[in-house]
This record gives structure tokens, sequence and C-alpha cells, in this order.
């Protein structure tokens, strides 16, 4: 398949609330495609609003912890590549889910920089 059809698929997964398939085609997404920045960057930010939900749902505290660092790492992965409106999304995310995590200094920090770089940001 094209990389355009393997992105569209994790698009569906994802949409589907089929999490772990779109989890997986994802990941290779970026593994294989690394040098195609802007759908690697769409793909790290899908990955982690499903690593959020699955936060959401969680049973165990254990299992939340694992998927809000999931996360925030995922988001992460974005504000160390991007410095355009998709970082800043990621900026808001990260806070929020820093903030959920009871990481508080995290959180303002990630605001801050939003506030900062990002001054006319809709956040």
């Amino acid at each position: 398949e094209s990389k355009e059809e393997h992105f569209s698929l994790a698009k569906k997964l994802y949409a589907g609330g089929k999490f772990d398939d779109a989890i997986f085609l994802f990941e290779k997404f970026v593994e294989i495609y690394p040098s195609e920045k802007e759908t690697v960057g769409q793909s790290y930010y899908l990955l982690g609003e499903i690593y959020k939900k699955l936060a959401d749902i969680g049973k165990t505290s254990a299992e939340i912890d694992k998927f809000y660092k999931k996360s925030e790492i995922s988001y992460q992965k974005i504000i160390e590549m991007f410095d355009n409106g998709l970082r800043e999304e990621a900026l808001f995310k990260m806070g929020h889910v820093l903030k959920t995590m009871g990481n508080s200094e995290g959180a303002l920090l990630a605001f801050k920089e939003l506030l900062e770089k990002h001054k006319n940001s809709k956040h």
C-alpha cells in the first residue's frame, strides 16, 4: 500500500475506535516514512489523542499513568519537530495531560511556552 493509504487506514481505525490497530499503523508509519514530516507530526498528534483516550478509560492507576505518559511523549515529539500550529496544539494538549497527571509545574511550563511563543493562539 502507498503511504497515503497507510495513513488513511490508520485514521479510519482511530475514528472507528480501533485504537490498538491504529496505534500499530501510526507507529509503523513514523518508522517507515520518517521524512514525511507533516504526516509524521499528524501521526504523533493522533497517537497522543489515542493514548489520552485510553488513559481516560483506564481501569488501574498504573494503566492510566502509562497511557498519559505515552500521550505526553507523543505531544513532546511534535513540540521538538515543529514550530507551527501543530506545535501550538501539542503544547496545549500536553499542558492538559501534565495537569491531569498532577504535574502542575510541567503544565505551567507548557502553557507559559504556548502563551510566549504563540501569542495569537486560539488557546
